[in-house]
């Protein structure tokens, strides 16, 4: 369990509420974990990724609206960090 950490959330509108995709990560100790949904499903956890290997598993608009910088030439992740996507 985690003691701490932030959590970031969004939404990226598609042509219709039906289309609506939401987003919500969270930046802990382990890892940044990811989640998603779209039309009133179930939040889906997509797992855990790096950024310094990954491009993020959001979209990049959204990414950035949240003020990161996805840099993916940092060489190596941690064990059991994969790339969800």
């Amino acid at each position: 369990m985690a003691t701490g950490g932030t959590i970031y959330y969004g939404i990226v509108y598609g042509d219709t509420k039906a289309a609506d995709v939401y987003h919500a990560i969270a930046l802990l100790n382990d890892g940044i974990h990811n989640w998603a949904r779209q039309d009133g499903a179930e939040w889906r956890y997509e797992g855990v990724y790096d950024a310094r290997v990954c491009v993020p598993p959001v979209p990049a608009r959204l990414y950035m609206a949240w003020g990161f910088v996805f840099n993916t030439e940092s060489p190596g992740a941690p064990p059991h960090t994969a790339c969800p996507r």
